[in-house]
């Protein structure tokens, strides 16, 4: 209710831009809400669902945008707030593992299961890989030595987090924001310290290379089997390509299970694909396929033109979310879905200087209809 109030209110100060994204996100929050039409088996929750995602991708969206703020010290202020989720979720980790050497089962199966309140391994990853690139903001750019060091002992315990989540995904999205980093301090830095950092991207690659190519000699010489490997989701992606050929304009819809019976359909959550594009795809059709490649290719060319120093945090946080997505259904999550939103808000946000302009814009317009 506070968001479509404060969207409201947004609406009739005039703060927010009806441009190219503001379609691209209404083209996409309509493909949402006519996931599964035409299909002889609609199912209600389809809508339900629908509109639940239109209210975080809209709604939620355009009520808090143009109220960010992008300016140094708010973003630290927000990187001191997540210091204390990251440790409620590393206390929840400890406990977690404290209490497994209780339990009467196998412990290393327990283990690699890792779940808390936050949802499974996974999505604690996430979290930790989120949390890890604010905190890298808030030890960059915090002044005081007393939350520096704070900032990177919390670092310290967050990358602990992260192997002892024992989840793939975690590791493979981690990896890559690091390769990404290093890339951009690269192009940022000045000349005296490319060399350093050209050596270490350069160890960083080819370690990163001889792994990936250490994983398909295993797949391909049939030491690693790729099915256990992917836990169930070559069949899934095989399932939504199925539910885009049943409906090819609108998709199956998010609660079409399809012909096999042993699939536990939920109330809340829906039968998820596991990647992102085929989500779209087989639940939203060919419609919410584009809808969705639009909509992204327009998001990351507003991140590209309201580009900030300031931002790299949130960049690089989202682009793990996303990297996590194509193998998993975070920005589709209930939880997942308001962190990207608000991670996407800060990225194309903004700068301190268009916001003023704009809104002495909206001023003078109004005193002009006066």
């Amino acid at each position: 209710l506070f968001c479509v109030l404060r969207l409201i209110k947004n609406f009739k100060n005039k703060t927010i831009d009806f441009n190219f994204s503001f379609v691209s996100i209404a083209i996409l929050g309509f493909s949402f809400l006519v996931n599964g039409l035409l299909m002889p088996e609609y199912n209600p929750l389809n809508f339900l669902f629908g509109l639940f995602l239109f209210f975080f991708f809209f709604v939620f969206f355009y009520s808090i945008l143009p109220n960010i703020s992008i300016k140094k010290e708010d973003i630290v202020g927000i990187a001191k707030q997540t210091s204390f989720f990251a440790i409620t979720v590393i206390l929840e980790i400890i406990a977690f593992y404290i209490a497994t050497f209780f339990v009467g089962e196998d412990i290393f199966l327990r283990l690699s299961n890792l779940l808390l309140g936050w949802g499974n391994k996974n999505t604690v990853g996430m979290l930790l890989i989120v949390s890890f690139c604010l905190l890298f903001f808030l030890f960059i750019f915090e002044t005081s030595k007393r939350w520096k060091i704070f900032s990177f002992v919390l670092m310290l315990f967050l990358l602990i987090g992260i192997l002892l989540s024992f989840s793939k995904q975690t590791y493979l999205a981690f990896a890559l924001i690091i390769l990404f980093y290093l890339i951009y301090k690269l192009i940022k830095t000045n000349s005296n310290c490319k060399k350093n950092l050209l050596i270490i991207l350069s160890f960083y690659s080819l370690f990163f290379i001889l792994l990936i190519a250490f994983l398909l000699y295993l797949i391909f010489s049939n030491t690693l089997n790729i099915e256990s490997l992917s836990n169930g989701r070559i069949e899934l992606w095989g399932n939504a390509i199925l539910s885009f050929k049943n409906n090819c304009l609108f998709g199956s819809g998010f609660y079409f299970i399809g012909s096999d019976p042993n699939i536990n359909l939920g109330f809340i959550m829906p039968y998820c694909f596991h990647n992102t594009l085929l989500q779209m795809l087989g639940s939203c059709g060919l419609f919410g396929f584009l809808s969705y490649c639009l909509y992204r290719i327009v998001s990351i060319k507003e991140i590209i033109k309201h580009f900030d120093e300031n931002k790299v945090c949130f960049i690089f946080g989202i682009s793990a979310m996303l990297i996590m997505s194509l193998v998993d259904i975070h920005i589709f999550d209930l939880f997942g879905s308001g962190i990207y939103i608000f991670l996407l808000a800060f990225c194309v946000a903004k700068k301190e200087d268009q916001v003023v302009f704009a809104k002495c814009e909206a001023k003078n317009e109004k005193e002009e209809n006066v």
